[in-house]
């Protein structure tokens, strides 16, 4: 009696869900994720590895159960390695790995059932972590992951002999915290060099962190989405652009629903429909791509109604009817977010109270030249000028944040202690004001901000 819509909710809330507890805990037995899959194909009438693909390759984004369940057992390894404090850690590490790091431990004879379904999802965490250097102490230069943003987040290139048993700490002046480019150059290849001076180091003499290379924020929150499968970049950017277009969500269910076949090839022209749309993608608006979807899904709805014994409507109908269809669907849109859009504006520069100045920064990106640039101003409460700093820095994504740590450590040189600190950059400004430990790759300049602030 239900419809797909209704379907896929009842799956996803309940089918789905039901297990999650159990599975955040042990390692479910591989015929259990057999049957629970039966039973939702079966009440779905689909081949179940069809449905577990992802939205933007034309799936429904159904759990695959046993990713699913080794991404929360890898959640409780990272709780391990970061809640150092608690009771369950100090217990397990001194049962199953007293005298090495959690990445190192293996199973051990009569051990229990919930460490050895933690140490099934350990390569999971080895394969998205990355060590954070901040003193470098810890982390050795070769079998460890620390270059951000670089292909195996290791050194590439074969190395000397005498580095063999280095720590990233020894490519580091502890006293300037920069790194120490000449002897870099003597022990490195040219292209990992340039890797390595790239790592942003805090200015604060502060422990070496790990963190999740998958997320922003650096946390293990989709440890399943590594084990995703993979399809053609025309595949991804057809069904991305597929869910954002403006049209019925029940419209992109059915056609995300005619998806779930072997071959996106058309077996009477002989096109391939995938190729097709991105054509279409590239020289049509995006209001027409919209219109001739609700087009093909009321084509479809007609087909089923005619070989059903339904009246068959002319092209002008059809036409007549996804123009309506649209209108009161984006009318409906339009309404939702009439309050959001009456909102005031709160981007004009405003003055700062007597007695207290204003900092003003920004960056901006070359991308094309792999270079970035930054400026930075003080303002008294009249709007007067009484610093200014603009120097050019050679950075690329950290520049939003490395503006920010110069601009204050630029103000505090200049002799302003009460500061009102603006940016047009609100996921910088949030990051910065969070209480929380940031465990992102620039978490160690966020935090040294945030010392700036305090102190």
């Amino acid at each position: 009696m239900l419809s797909r819509a209704g379907k896929e909710i009842l799956i996803k809330a309940v089918a789905r869900s039901t297990p999650t507890y159990t599975m955040s805990v042990f390692q479910l037995p591989l015929k259990l994720y057999d049957e629970l899959d039966a039973m939702c194909a079966k009440f779905w009438w689909v081949k179940w590895e069809k449905l577990t693909i992802s939205k933007k390759d034309g799936g429904m984004s159904y759990r695959d159960l046993r990713a699913f369940n080794l991404a929360m057992l890898a959640k409780q390894g990272w709780r391990l390695l970061y809640d150092n404090n608690s009771l369950v850690y100090q217990c397990i590490k001194a049962r199953y790995f007293p005298r090495t790091h959690l990445f190192d431990a293996k199973e051990s004879l009569n051990c229990s059932i919930v460490w050895k379904s933690i140490v099934a999802a350990l390569p999971i965490l080895k394969l998205g972590c990355c060590w954070r250097v901040e003193n470098g102490f810890s982390i050795r230069v070769l079998g460890d992951k620390w270059i951000p943003n670089y292909p195996t987040n290791a050194p590439l290139h074969l190395v000397k002999d005498e580095v063999q048993e280095v720590t990233v700490a020894e490519l580091i002046d502890q006293d300037l915290h920069a790194m120490r480019f000449e002897f870099i150059m003597d022990m490195f290849e040219k292209e990992d060099v340039e890797a390595i001076c790239r790592i942003q180091l805090s200015q604060r003499y502060v422990e070496n962190t790990i963190i999740w290379l998958h997320h922003k924020k650096g946390e293990v929150l989709k440890g399943g989405n590594i084990a995703e499968s993979s399809r053609t970049y025309a595949w991804r950017r057809v069904w991305t652009a597929l869910w954002k277009f403006q049209i019925p969500n029940k419209i992109k269910l059915n056609l995300s629903k005619r998806r779930i076949i072997e071959d996106a090839m058309c077996p009477i022209c002989l096109a391939d429909m995938i190729h097709l749309m991105e054509y279409l993608l590239d020289r049509v608006e995006s209001q027409d791509m919209e219109i001739m979807l609700v087009q093909a899904w009321l084509i479809w709805n007609q087909r089923n109604r005619v070989v059903h014994g339904g009246k068959f409507h002319d092209s002008g109908w059809l036409n007549n009817c996804a123009r309506e269809l649209l209108e009161e669907y984006w009318t409906a849109q339009e309404q939702m977010g009439t309050e959001l859009m009456m909102q005031p504006n709160q981007d004009t520069w405003q003055l700062p109270p007597q007695s207290v100045f204003k900092l003003n920064f920004d960056a901006i990106v070359f991308s094309g030249l792999n270079r970035s640039g930054y400026g930075a101003v003080i303002r008294n409460e009249k709007g007067e000028v009484m610093a200014a700093k603009g120097p050019k820095v050679f950075c690329s994504e950290e520049a939003e944040l490395l503006v920010c740590r110069k601009a204050i450590e630029f103000a505090a040189d200049a002799g302003f202690s009460k500061l009102i600190i603006e940016r047009d950059n609100n996921s910088a400004m949030k990051a910065i004001s969070t209480l929380k430990d940031d465990h992102s790759m620039l978490g160690n300049v966020i935090e040294d901000i945030q010392h700036l602030l305090r102190y």
